[in-house]
């Protein structure tokens, strides 16, 4: 009998605080607008996957380093049950930084990620500012690499941990939303989900990273 209760009020907990996650969701749309006309452009894709979303940041010629901000039990030990999705979102102990590789195939628009993001938006940003982001990720990620776990699931992503607390105020969503702000774009709303509008959407041909 306890038991069973116990699990009720597990559910009726989740369920309100999910519902009350939902409530923020709608009521915080998030819209990006790029920077106009930026000095020495390069593009950026901003990838939504349906929950969380990331950026592709070039690193050569039809490369691109993706980084992916979350939950180290979540993430990096792939345990992933609702319980450690309420942990992740609200308890969260370690946070973690994924990084992966993608290479553009010859003939495609653009960069596609292995996992294929729902929804992936080309933005033309300052090469300067797209840099100094890489090279703050970069950093970040090399500082922990003696705590590098290949994800279990199929190894695209390295994980290390993380020094940046992760939680429902402070997700991937949050990272991605502070990353185009220090490429120039200005950032309307609470990005706590992966749901951004991007104004004036697209690039010119021929600038670096367009795919054109």
């Amino acid at each position: 009998m306890k038991s069973h209760l116990r699990n009720n009020l597990q559910r009726l907990l989740a369920a309100t605080l999910c519902g009350a996650m939902l409530t923020f969701n709608i009521a915080c749309s998030v819209t990006v607008i790029p920077p106009k006309n930026p000095a020495h452009p390069t593009v950026v894709y901003l990838c939504d996957y349906g929950v969380h979303s990331s950026l592709l940041l070039p690193v050569a010629r039809g490369r691109y380093v993706e980084y992916l901000y979350g939950d180290w039990n979540w993430a990096a030990l792939c345990h992933n049950s609702w319980l450690d999705a309420l942990g992740a979102i609200f308890w969260s102990r370690q946070s973690t930084l994924g990084r992966r590789y993608v290479t553009q195939i010859p003939g495609q628009a653009m960069p596609i990620p292995p996992d294929g993001a729902k929804t992936e938006i080309p933005i033309a940003v300052n090469g300067d500012d797209c840099q100094k982001v890489l090279s703050e990720m970069a950093t970040r990620w090399k500082s922990q690499r003696a705590t590098a776990l290949p994800e279990p699931t199929n190894g695209d992503f390295w994980y290390v941990k993380d020094s940046q607390p992760y939680n429902w105020l402070h997700d991937c969503n949050l990272n991605t939303a502070d990353s185009l702000r220090e490429m120039g774009c200005q950032i309307q709303g609470y990005a706590v989900w992966s749901k951004f509008k991007v104004l004036s959407a697209g690039v010119p041909a021929g600038v670096e990273g367009s795919g054109r």
